[in-house]
């Protein structure tokens, strides 16, 4: 009968994971399909990825983990998302399990109580994953069920040499996935370091640092074979100044409501509160409930290890430059740390009204929970390619009644069109213009002799104005928003298969604005350059169009830049950087600004304005 009340919670979080599945708020994207996708390639014995596809980072622990699943129950969507419910399971019943085992049964309860109805992040992202978020949670709380074990073994006398030794794997395995579990395992060795009286001995920590030498041997061997690439990722590289500032103002305004279910997580939306008022309300009472927490710290170690947890993975969010505060996603491990000093913190509540008044809080804490779980995003259907998460089902129908098995698309359609279609239609990212992660599918549709084209708006309606333009007959079908263009031109498909596709003539037509351009330079000198530059066209310009700079006088040189590295909508206004280096030759040179679509055509061989400026180069 004990077990009883925690039964009746781990159905209703069932419950609740139902729902959130039916319902669509738990997206679909090209992310998960790159995981399924090699999860496949492992299953199929064609060899064993360290890290993610068109990655140097992301360790593929599970992708190996879901490899013997798909070789039980199929490579299938079904397969891939039971995978991730059994993931959010173990998370949420670890994490009761941890919490009623080191803080008592009545904490125990609590925290499933709060995981049973969740802050909607939490389960967005474990669900999600992306790969790596349901392991930076699973070994997050590994880390401190192992710690707080050493501890307690140490406290009674015993040995903990196994215990360390399995903290150390899992903080490896944590450093091969991903560094954002680094926190979690330094604070936890430190914890342990730091414990009066007996600590760990020399053979102890011995034990630890071969666990985490195991547990880190993918990526130790992968970076010494490739020169530490891993540790280069931008994805690690630090915030400062302004950066810093924004990330600062942009954790207490964004990400720590959406962390506390105050507000419903999405990048590419506004963030809106699971009620009014919830941005303020919300982490205030969090804030109060924690306080019996804050004040048995001095007295309770493992109290201390838990927050000193959330709040250097608070810091470290902070610190990072890679970040999208309405998508906290490198604090997912705090969870591990915060549910159970939550609980433990609500079941040292005094009796009378301090308990009754923590009883309200959490009710309330429970209620924004749902609100916000009510509030979020469902992903029904597509309008652009922003982000692709719906069904897909209707557009594969379309595409097999055509007969179409190789298609160029965005990257968010792409992985998910050829794992949901079982491989058996294969679509890649137009080559220049988006990501490319698994070169034997561009290298199918590359060289297939009549590849489709399958656009979102906008880009649908510029590429089909581009069409009319050639003049040449093609054909198109639609599948709810998506536009599927086939039986196209030979001149056509030799573009896509090179790497882009053609926009109309009327979206070459910059217009430039303010620049900052040397007047005189020494031979072969090199100075700043500065210049802004709009999209007055009616079409994005993708990540493929780039500023080209030419020297016209005594010698003729050009230089092309990758400024400015990113997708220009119509209307916006790009600010272009770049250095310049002086020809050889003395003289007066005409210094010309153009930009270049790479593998289409330079803007103002389509009539599009360039910036022309003289340099003098003299001694």
């Amino acid at each position: 009968m004990a077990s009883l009340p925690y039964a009746a919670l781990f159905v209703l979080g069932g419950v609740f994971t139902a729902w959130w599945i039916a319902s669509a708020r738990i997206p679909r994207s090209a992310d998960q399909a790159v995981v399924a996708l090699m999860a496949r390639h492992i299953l199929e014995g064609r060899g064993h990825p360290v890290f993610y596809w068109g990655a140097t980072y992301g360790g593929t622990l599970e992708p190996h983990l879901l490899a013997p699943v798909f070789g039980l129950f199929g490579a299938t969507p079904a397969a891939f998302r039971a995978f991730y419910v059994a993931l959010w399971a173990l998370f949420a019943a670890g994490t009761a399990a941890y919490t009623a085992r080191f803080f008592g049964r009545r904490a125990g309860l609590l925290a499933a109580a709060y995981l049973a109805i969740p802050p909607f992040f939490l389960p967005y992202k474990v669900l999600t994953s992306d790969g790596a978020y349901a392991s930076v949670a699973l070994l997050g709380l590994a880390v401190l069920w192992l710690a707080t074990d050493a501890d307690s073994r140490l406290e009674k006398g015993r040995g903990a040499d196994a215990t360390l030794a399995l903290l150390g794997f899992a903080a490896g395995v944590g450093v091969w996935v991903t560094p954002v579990t680094l926190p979690v395992a330094t604070v936890a060795v430190a914890w342990l370091l730091a414990r009066p009286g007996r600590r760990p001995g020399v053979q102890a920590f011995a034990a630890c640092a071969a666990g985490a030498l195991v547990g880190a041997a993918p990526s130790l061997v992968w970076n010494l074979r490739h020169a530490g690439q891993s540790v280069r990722a931008r994805e690690l590289a630090p915030a400062s100044g302004a950066g810093l500032i924004s990330n600062l103002t942009g954790f207490f305004g964004g990400s720590l409501p959406v962390l506390l279910g105050a507000a419903r997580p999405n990048f590419n939306e506004a963030t809106e509160p699971s009620f009014p008022g919830a941005f303020i309300v919300v982490p205030f009472v969090a804030g109060l409930l924690l306080v019996p927490a804050l004040l048995a710290v001095r007295r309770d170690r493992r109290l201390r290890l838990l927050l000193a947890v959330f709040a250097v993975l608070a810091a470290a969010t902070i610190l990072v430059a890679r970040r999208a505060p309405r998508e906290p996603r490198y604090m997912v491990a705090a969870y591990a740390a915060f549910v159970p000093l939550l609980a433990a913190s609500l079941a040292g509540a005094s009796s009378g009204l301090p308990r009754a008044a923590a009883a309200a809080g959490f009710a309330l804490l429970l209620m924004s929970d749902l609100s916000g779980a009510v509030r979020a995003r469902r992903h029904i259907e597509d309008a652009n390619d922003a982000q692709v998460t719906g069904p897909l089902e209707p557009l594969l129908t379309e595409l097999r009644a055509r007969g179409i098995t190789r298609l160029w698309t965005n990257y968010w359609a792409a992985y998910r069109i050829t794992f949901e279609s079982g491989g058996v239609i294969l679509a890649a990212p137009v080559a220049l213009e988006d990501a490319n992660r698994v070169a034997t599918i561009q290298d199918a549709v590359r060289t297939s002799p009549d590849p489709a084209v399958v656009l979102l708006p906008p880009r649908d309606a510029c590429f089909r104005t581009a069409l009319i333009e050639h003049a040449e007959p093609y054909s198109e079908s639609r599948s709810g928003a998506f536009a599927i263009f086939h039986g196209l031109p030979e001149s056509i498909r030799d573009v896509a298969r090179s790497g882009a596709l053609p926009m109309p003539v009327a979206a070459y037509r910059p217009t430039w604005g303010a620049a900052e351009l040397p007047v005189r330079l020494a031979p072969g000198g090199e100075a700043g350059g500065s210049a802004h530059v709009t999209n007055t066209g009616p079409c994005t310009w993708m990540n493929n169009v780039r500023l080209v700079v030419s020297w016209n006088g005594p010698e003729t040189r050009e230089a092309a830049f990758s400024t400015p590295d990113r997708r220009v909508a119509p209307g916006e206004t790009a600010d272009l950087t770049f250095r310049l280096r002086a020809p050889q030759t003395a003289g007066d040179y005409r210094l010309r600004l153009d930009l270049d679509q790479s593998g289409i055509a330079r803007f103002s061989a389509k009539g599009g304005a360039t910036l022309d400026a003289r340099v003098l180069v003299a001694p």
